[in-house]
């Protein structure tokens, strides 16, 4: 995503949304970041983060604002219905994380990690459901 702000002949900031990757490619600065957040993201996860011995917690897609002030984690969560447990728990070590983040990371700006639920896979099992059916 190149950068997103769209700046108008008075030189103000328009509003964008958060990820405009359809109107502008992702540059490649922004793909690194991505990438190194989710390299030191798993390493905290193995540090900070207890979850429960029957919950599986992965860190799939993580998003980068161009203003590089936010970045959205989507964590996948098995079973699914301990998907909001562990969001909560998440949020309750998410200062801690980010505090880290901060000291680790070399760059201009450190971006505040948002966890969101990806729930893609429990869409996927849905459909997978709903065409077994119609298949009998």
């Amino acid at each position: 995503m190149t950068l997103a702000i769209i700046w108008k002949s008075t030189m103000k900031k328009s509003a964008v949304s958060m990820f405009p990757e359809e109107r502008a490619p992702r540059s490649r600065r922004l793909f690194q970041l991505d990438s190194l957040l989710q390299h030191e993201l798993g390493i905290l996860f193995k540090k900070i983060v207890e979850t429960p011995a029957d919950v599986l917690v992965s860190i799939g897609q993580i998003r980068v604002t161009a203003d590089l002030e936010q970045a959205q984690v989507k964590i996948s969560v098995l079973p699914f219905e301990r998907g909001k447990e562990i969001l909560k728990l998440l949020e309750q070590v998410r200062p801690e994380m980010q505090q880290v983040l901060n000291g680790r990371l070399k760059t201009y700006r450190v971006p505040k990690i948002r966890f969101v639920l990806d729930n893609t896979e429990e869409q996927a099992g849905r459909i997978e459901h709903l065409l077994d059916s119609l298949s009998k």
